[in-house]
C-alpha cells in the first residue's frame, strides 16, 4: 500500500519517466550530432567516445554524492537541479574551445547520474509492491525513450539548422521540463529533512554495502555489462551509420530511434515477467 504523504504512483511514474527521457535524450543528444560537429570543430567522430566517458564519469561521481542531497532537498528538487545541470553542459557547449568541451560532458553527467536515486526514492515509496518490478522497468524506459527522441529530434535540427540549434533546443526542454515540474514539489518533497547534514565521507558506504552481500555484488556488476553494451550502441551506431555507411544523419538517427524503442518494449516485458515469477533474478 501506498505511504499516506506519497503522491499517486501514476503521477508519481510520469513525472520519473519525463524527467528520466529528457536527462538521457541530452546525454544522447552529442553522440548523434557528433559526425556533423566533428566537421565543424576539425575533429575525429571517433573522439565522441571519449566525450562519453567524461559524461559517465560525471554520473557516477554525481550518483554516489547524492544521497544526502536527495534526503535533504527531496527527490524533486534534486531532479529539477539535475534538469538544468545537463540542460546548461549542452547550452554551453557550442560556446567553449575545444579543449573545454570535456567539462561540458561532466555538467550533462552531473545531471543524468542523480536521477536514478532521485526516481527510486519516490517510487519506492509510491508502487505497491507487487508491481514493484514493473513500475520501475516502465520509468527506466525513460532511458531508451530519451534515446529515441535524441535519434528523432536530433538530426533534423541539425540538418535543418546547426549543430549548435539542436544542443540549443534539447537544453531549452530540459529546463523547460525542471520549471513545469515545480507545482508537484511540495507533495514529491514532504519527507525530506531539511537538516540533513551534506557530506562527502559516505561516498565509501555504498561501496561497503555492495562488497559485504555477494548478492549485491553480483547486481552492481551484471548491470554494468549490460549497461557497457548498451552505450557502445548508443555512442557509436549514429557515428558508423554515417561515417562507414554513408547513411544521412537522419536515417541513423531514426535507426537509433528504432533500436531503442526495442528497448523500451524490452524493459516493460521483462519486468513483467520478473513480476510474474516473483523475483527479478530469474
Amino acid at each position: 500500500m501506498n505511504s499516506p504523504s506519497a503522491p499517486p504512483v501514476l503521477l508519481s511514474l510520469l513525472l520519473t519517466t519525463a524527467i528520466q527521457a529528457l536527462t538521457s535524450m541530452a546525454a544522447i543528444t552529442v553522440p548523434v550530432l557528433a559526425p556533423e560537429a566533428a566537421r565543424g570543430l576539425g575533429v575525429n567522430p571517433a573522439l565522441i567516445g571519449l566525450y562519453v566517458g567524461c559524461i559517465y564519469l560525471g554520473a557516477s561521481t554525481g550518483a554516489l554524492v547524492s544521497g544526502g542531497f536527495i534526503l535533504r532537498y527531496g527527490s524533486m528538487r534534486v531532479s529539477q537541479a539535475c534538469l538544468a545541470w545537463s540542460g546548461m553542459g549542452l547550452a554551453l557547449l557550442p560556446f567553449l574551445p575545444l579543449w573545454a568541451i570535456p567539462f561540458t560532458a561532466v555538467m550533462i553527467g552531473w545531471g543524468y547520474g542523480p536521477i536514478t536515486p532521485a526516481s527510486s526514492q519516490v517510487l519506492a515509496k509510491a508502487a505497491p509492491p507487487h508491481l514493484m518490478a514493473r513500475v520501475f522497468s516502465i520509468k527506466q524506459t525513460g532511458v531508451p525513450l530519451g534515446a529515441m527522441l535524441a535519434g528523432a529530434l536530433v538530426p533534423p535540427l541539425t540538418v535543418g539548422f546547426s549543430w549548435q540549434v539542436a544542443c540549443w533546443s534539447i537544453a531549452v526542454a530540459c529546463i523547460a521540463v525542471a520549471f513545469l515540474a515545480q507545482p508537484w514539489r511540495k507533495a514529491f518533497d514532504a519527507d525530506r529533512d531539511a537538516t540533513h547534514p551534506i557530506s562527502f565521507n559516505n561516498v565509501r558506504e555504498p561501496f561497503r554495502l555492495i562488497f559485504s552481500d555477494p548478492r549485491l555484488k553480483l547486481l552492481a556488476v551484471v548491470p554494468m555489462v549490460y549497461a557497457s553494451v548498451q552505450m557502445c550502441v548508443m555512442t557509436y551506431l549514429v557515428t558508423w551509420l554515417r561515417e562507414d555507411l554513408s547513411w544521412s544523419l537522419i536515417s541513423a538517427g531514426l535507426a537509433l530511434s528504432t533500436a531503442n524503442l526495442a528497448g523500451v518494449e524490452g524493459r516493460i516485458v521483462w519486468g513483467s515477467v520478473a513480476d510474474k515469477l516473483g523475483s527479478a533474478k530469474h
